[in-house]
């Protein structure tokens, strides 16, 4: 069922009640809420939140600690992409390790209770965890 211009006019200024609605809705053209906070650019490309010009394909501006969270809720796993204290910030929230993957392969894991491993290995045996400090004499 498509929505005649009668209807979708009157959807706009709000005066459809839900009865009315196609479940299939689609919004043409530019969507503008509060530019103050959220902005899609005229391309529809860009988001801007706290930007109405935003230079990237999402973007967050924010005076105070600007952050980008990605939640799964199954695993009660946060990522968060942020900036605190002028210091960028890339981590989780939640007690889980941390991987860095490229080409689909994992190349580096920060594990939550401490240590660096290398190429999928998960074990905190292996793991970099500290340094050590003596003298040495070569012999």
């Amino acid at each position: 069922m498509a929505i005649d211009r009668v209807k979708a006019s009157a959807i706009l200024d709000g005066s459809v009640t839900s009865a009315d609605l196609d479940t299939n809705i689609a919004i043409a053209g530019n969507l503008t809420v509060d530019t103050n906070t959220l902005h899609v650019d005229s391309a529809n490309n860009r988001v801007g939140i706290g930007t109405t010009s935003p230079t990237y394909n999402v973007q967050v501006e924010s005076v105070s600690t600007p952050q980008v969270a990605v939640i799964d809720t199954t695993n009660n796993v946060t990522n968060v992409v942020g900036a605190d204290n002028n210091v960028g910030r890339i981590g989780t929230n939640s007690n889980h390790d941390l991987v860095f993957r490229t080409n689909n392969s994992e190349k580096m894991r920060l594990l939550s209770g401490g240590g660096l491993t290398f190429n999928g290995d998960t074990a905190a045996a292996n793991a970099l965890d500290d340094y050590e400090e003596g003298t040495w004499t070569p012999s």
